[in-house]
């Protein structure tokens, strides 16, 4: 099963995304600091995707829409790309939010669970799992212009969840550590 272009694929080895994040900050039920690294160095084969990720992508513009219903945004930006100044990490943001306030917010889309139960059980109506907490800050940490973020949810049985996640400078400033050391230490 192929959920990225062999281009996509490239581009992911040539810096640390933010679902690299949570694996180099040790938090990843999915992978590893060492996944990561023989992944950007070309050791491994590039993650091709699964089922779930599939579902995710196919669930994406509905979660979209869920949010925008809630949120009423007055622009919607999709895919939006970012970079961090240190020029190691990067974010493909699902969706940038200007709401009528002009305040600017990422909506981070999840649609866990509905293949897949291995975080059955984090998500609450209050909490989520913490490696997405991460990947979150690493999206903001890369996008200074943009005042917090929201992670979009659609998890059986909650159904559909907007978690609001603010600006942690101390957890930014950790991730971009973690990650300017692997990349500079072990991948170059």
């Amino acid at each position: 099963m192929t959920t990225f272009t062999p281009l996509q694929l490239e581009k992911r080895r040539e810096s640390i995304g933010s679902s690299d994040c949570p694996a180099i900050c040790g938090i990843s039920p999915y992978a590893n600091a060492l996944s990561v690294w023989l992944d950007k160095t070309g050791r491994t084969e590039p993650w091709q995707g699964n089922e779930a990720t599939e579902a995710g992508i196919d669930l994406e513009p509905s979660i979209i829409r869920m949010a925008e219903r809630r949120l009423k945004p007055l622009l919607t930006e999709r895919a939006v790309e970012r970079m961090h100044p240190n020029g190691v990490m990067t974010a493909t943001l699902d969706t940038i939010f200007t709401l009528e306030d002009r305040e600017r917010v990422i909506v981070e889309c999840k649609s866990a669970g509905i293949v897949s139960y291995l975080d059955e059980g984090l998500w609450t109506d209050d909490g989520f799992p913490e490696w997405y907490e991460v990947q979150v800050q690493h999206q903001l940490a890369c996008s200074p212009d943009v005042d917090y973020a929201y992670l979009a949810a659609l998890t059986p049985p909650r159904g559909f969840r907007l978690y609001l996640i603010e600006r942690d400078q101390k957890l930014q400033d950790a991730i971009a550590t973690r990650c300017v050391r692997l990349w500079e230490d072990h991948v170059l």
